[in-house]
């Protein structure tokens, strides 16, 4: 019995990574600072999303943070334009979220399906 369950954990792990395997983008958060004003004395804490493609061509069509709830600005603190982009393997789309989102959840819409995390 110990062999057969063995076998079985091992069947379900392959099978885990071969389904991760075609998922075409990775999208992870992490926080940072950034300044609010060049003096230096306004330092506010963002949580930035990165969605980075894993295949060789796709067509990003929409970034949503906790279901549209959360302002979402580029890098440099504008507005994000919802627009079609297309990466190739290895580029990204890097994203920021106002001070007052607490991020739960990330949905990116692509021409290859829908994704989603939960944080």
């Amino acid at each position: 019995m110990k062999r057969f369950t063995g076998l079985f954990i091992a069947l379900m792990l392959t099978g885990a990574n071969l389904i991760a395997q075609d998922v075409p983008i990775k999208i992870s958060a992490s926080t940072g600072y950034m300044l609010k004003d060049p003096s230096y004395s306004n330092l506010g804490v963002y949580t930035y999303i990165d969605v980075v493609s894993v295949s060789d061509k796709i067509t990003i069509n929409k970034i949503d943070v906790n279901k549209g709830h959360c302002k979402i600005y580029t890098t440099r603190g504008q507005n994000f334009a919802q627009s079609p982009r297309n990466l190739s393997y290895g580029k990204k789309i890097s994203i920021m979220l106002s001070p007052s989102c607490n991020l739960l959840r990330v949905d990116v819409s692509t021409n290859q399906g829908d994704w989603s995390v939960e944080y």
